[in-house]
């Protein structure tokens, strides 16, 4: 998938085609600022593909809603910022 995978979904995309994959991983937990730059950037439909997935799914006036919510909320919001870390050993079957 474009957006939103993790450790698991890279480890069953290795498997599928015969890999023999070893992975572990640690999600770490940050409080966060989301400046508003950020959030143009990522809402941006035309240099970004999150912003043109969900122009697909909910449309331009939608998407202009849940940005115009997120940049509001972000002036007064520290947010629990979660990052993957992934330790992945792909290895072919012959290995």
């Amino acid at each position: 998938p474009l957006f939103n995978w993790n450790a698991d979904s890279i480890t069953e995309s290795f498997r599928k085609y015969g890999f023999e994959v070893k992975s572990a991983s640690k999600v770490v937990t940050e409080k966060r600022r989301i400046s508003e730059s950020e959030i143009n950037k990522w809402f941006d439909s035309e240099n970004s593909a999150y912003g043109t997935a969900l122009v697909a799914a909910v449309g331009n006036e939608d998407m202009e809603r849940i940005k115009n919510l997120l940049v509001t909320a972000s002036q007064k919001t520290l947010f629990n910022w979660n990052t993957e870390i992934a330790f992945i050993e792909i290895r072919t079957s012959s290995e």
